[in-house]
């Protein structure tokens, strides 16, 4: 079977949570199908990297691609406004080039089957024609977006909160045309069923991690203690928890561990961190050549989210990487773990600093979630069974 797999931009090198999960999906289809990756080039891709890409046994096709959504020309607000006015969504849009389109249009031709990758591929839906789809989902797009709006306040809040709504009927729609639609969780599952009124098929596929290859490091030398976050610092939920974890939660644990440390970890293409920088206890350490090395003398992952969606594969890594994990009620949401047991959950900066000196403090408690946390991805987030999975929802869908 041919498959003709979209994506916004370039699913490698496999750095953060969404080139991870979709290198894995891409390469897992390669094994047993003809697939063609038609993706967007974001300014943070380097070309360079398609060959790798293209080592897991498909062929890349791929045009520049890169949305902007800080301030923009007065004719593109005033097209924003009209779009949000008349109830649809503005960032589709965005996603969309004549270039892509061109080869969306030319690929599609010769495929059996497309794999939209997120609801922003949704922008080629005319270009792929009657070919069937299925949409691979990461979060609940419009869900991210009405957090947001809660968070917001005055023009950004009723702006986000069109926007959501905008969003929420490009879904809807892109569900119910789908052969099948896969989420990473069950939180996602119930809430795309719903967006689309029942009338759609909802798998669930994890994330995961590489379990036989990915080893429990060494216990991290103990001062001076460092909180490790990493995320791509283009999606606003990261930076929104990288700013509460510097501004709220480092000052909290310095107050008991004056030498503690942040470590932020991962692309800022738009530089939105470098204020951060200059705060004293914390390093940017941007883009890493090997991810490891950033994990390996940290002590915990501290991950204080307030929104989002999907599930964190960061937390599935720290797990599995033998780091301890302090993230909110929203950031293991979509994973079925529990605090005290497999990781630590706190709402707010204060409990959350205090959780984290009181790992520094008990060498047993850290032990304990350490070894209950990686037995737990062993069991249920090994990437060798969920490939299997998505090759099986493919298979069944064409």
């Amino acid at each position: 079977m041919r498959v003709l797999f979209l994506t916004p931009s370039l699913a490698w090198p496999p750095d953060h949570g969404g080139r991870i999960r979709t290198s894995q999906l891409l390469g897992a289809l390669a094994e047993t199908h003809d697939v063609v990756n038609v993706t967007g080039l974001s300014g943070a891709d380097d070309p360079a990297h398609v060959a790798e890409l293209e080592s897991l046994g498909l062929r890349v096709r791929h045009a520049p691609l890169v949305p902007t959504f800080g301030r923009r020309p007065l004719p593109q607000r005033l097209a924003k406004l009209a779009r949000l006015a008349a109830g649809r969504s503005s960032l589709l849009p965005r996603f969309r080039s004549a270039e892509l389109a061109r080869l969306v249009a030319e690929e599609a031709r010769s495929a059996d089957l497309v794999v939209l990758e997120q609801v922003w591929m949704a922008a080629y839906r005319r270009e792929i024609g009657r070919v069937p789809f299925v949409l691979s989902t990461q979060n609940v797009e419009s869900d991210v977006l009405a957090r947001k709006a809660e968070l917001a306040t005055g023009q950004e809040r009723a702006l986000a909160r069109r926007e959501g709504r905008g969003l929420r009927r490009v879904e809807a729609a892109t569900i119910r045309a789908s052969r099948t639609t896969v989420c990473v969780s069950d939180p996602d599952a119930r809430r795309l069923t719903a967006l689309a009124g029942g009338a759609a098929r909802i798998v669930v596929i994890e994330n995961g991690v590489d379990a036989t290859a990915t080893r429990p490091l060494p216990a991290a030398e103990p001062s001076p203690p460092r909180l490790l976050y990493l995320g791509g610092y283009d999606y606003h939920p990261n930076q929104d928890a990288a700013e509460r974890l510097v501004r709220e939660v480092l000052p909290e644990v310095r107050a008991t561990l004056p030498d503690a440390e942040v470590w932020l970890v991962g692309a800022d293409p738009d530089g939105v961190l470098a204020p951060l920088g200059e705060i004293p206890g914390v390093r940017l350490l941007g883009r890493v050549a090997d991810v490891i090395d950033a994990w390996r003398p940290t002590t915990a992952l501290v991950a204080p989210l307030a929104y989002g969606g999907g599930s964190r594969l960061k937390i599935l890594e720290a797990f599995a990487l033998g780091r301890p994990v302090v993230t909110t009620p929203e950031g293991a949401d979509g994973l079925d773990v529990r605090d005290g047991e497999h990781l630590l959950i706190r709402q707010d900066a204060p409990a959350i600093a205090d959780a984290f000196c009181g790992l520094v403090r008990d060498d047993e408690q850290r032990a304990r979630l350490i070894e209950a946390a990686r037995h737990h991805v062993e069991a249920h987030h090994d990437w060798s069974g969920l490939r299997a999975q998505f090759r099986a929802v493919i298979d069944g869908a064409s």
